[in-house]
């Protein structure tokens, strides 16, 4: 084989590595600090919403938990979240999560807002105890919420220090 027949094969490899590495990193979310500094309520509610929904017949995944201030902040930039504050947003304190569907191929999906399933994953966050973005304000369909938490009350409580609390609420900081 010449010497361009190897790097075609080289690169071809480096390709299939590379998006196997793409592939495992948008499938397995439930790690790392967006899943690990989720209250502990919060990821057993996402495992059974993502278990109501496959029993119904919905392909879904975890997407996001935990958010960083500085992410919270860029979501702000980039409009997809309303909170005036990184602070205000409860994915911060640990009390929030986002659900999305996957496609035939096991990537993320996010449907128009008027695709019914989104609805029906509402729904059965709901009946779990769940607030829905969508349910609850029109908007932000994959997003859920623990019922009882409120981003002004842990500030208060928490001077803010989000960190201390997520801790103390046993989810895992380090």
């Amino acid at each position: 084989m010449g010497k361009l027949g190897w790097w075609l094969l080289l690169g071809t490899g480096l390709l299939l590595a590379l998006g196997g590495v793409g592939y495992v990193a948008m499938t397995q979310r439930q790690s790392g600090p967006r899943w690990d500094r989720l209250l502990p309520e919060a990821k057993l509610k996402a495992q059974q919403v993502i278990a109501a929904a496959t029993a119904a017949g919905l392909d879904v995944m975890f997407w996001d938990g935990w958010r960083s201030p500085e992410a919270s902040a860029a979501n702000m930039q980039a409009g997809t979240s309303k909170v005036k504050n990184p602070l205000d947003s409860l994915h911060v304190w640990g009390a929030a999560f986002d659900i999305v569907f996957k496609n035939a191929a096991g990537l993320p999906e996010w449907p128009p807002e008027t695709d019914p399933r989104w609805r029906q994953l509402a729904e059965i966050g709901r009946r779990l105890g769940l607030v829905s973005g969508g349910l609850a304000w029109g908007w932000d369909w994959p997003h859920f919420q623990l019922v009882g938490y409120t981003a002004g009350l842990l500030r208060a409580q928490n001077a803010d220090n989000y960190l201390a609390f997520l801790q103390r609420s046993g989810a895992q900081v380090a």
